[in-house]
């Protein structure tokens, strides 16, 4: 597959990521506990999810670079995808969504499970154009070359940290919802399968 092709499916990825994280906030099920950390945090700050993101992206650089301690371009290169990825979540949240609110459980569910869907496809689309990674997944990448802890445990560790953040602040904050559910533990059991799956179904019939 060219660069051209490559680029072309990490951005509608990217696109359909952000598009799935939507639905999720929407679905009032719980998100990722990533995204439930910024979105908390941004809610505490008056910022917007998307400002929040690409704050986030800019500590995660910094991280990288105390870890690595050198300077290199592909820093400037996850700023870029990081501003890309934080407009496209404020498109989608600010101004397609705006003022959507479900209040059925059927329909929370089936924003939760296209929300799912989506988030997955934009996950493995991103990987199979095998392009510079986000901030978060190239610290991981970079903690366990620097470190050799194994990837799992890393993202386990992770996790475990955002979910702790995210209540803290919910709690801190006095938010009304922490953004934490049932279906953050279902994205937590659940994704690596479908990630996985989409992933293998794009290597043999599109890539």
């Amino acid at each position: 597959m060219n660069i051209v092709k490559r680029i072309g499916l990490f951005l509608v990825g990217t696109m359909i990521l952000a598009l799935g994280i939507n639905l999720a906030n929407i679905a009032r099920l719980g998100i990722a506990v990533y995204d439930a950390f910024v979105l908390n945090l941004a809610e505490v700050s008056g910022m917007s999810f998307g400002t929040m993101s690409i704050t986030m992206g800019v500590v995660l650089v910094i991280v990288q670079f105390l870890i690595s301690s050198k300077w290199q371009m592909t820093y400037l290169v996850q700023l870029a995808i990081a501003l890309l990825f934080s407009s496209i979540l404020d498109f989608f949240m600010y101004t397609v969504f705006a003022g959507i609110y479900v209040d059925t459980f059927t329909m929370q569910l089936l924003y939760f499970i296209l929300a799912n869907i989506t988030i997955c496809l934009g996950i493995a689309m991103v990987l199979s154009a095998r392009l510079q990674s986000y901030p978060l997944e190239t610290t991981m990448n970079l903690i366990h070359q620097k470190y050799h802890f194994p990837i799992s445990k890393i993202k386990y560790g992770f996790d475990a940290l955002w979910l702790i953040l995210a209540i803290v602040i919910g709690i801190l904050g006095k938010l009304e919802t922490f953004h934490i559910g049932f279906g953050t533990l279902v994205m937590l059991s659940l994704h690596g399968w479908l990630i996985d799956l989409f992933y293998r179904l794009l290597s043999k019939y599109f890539i």
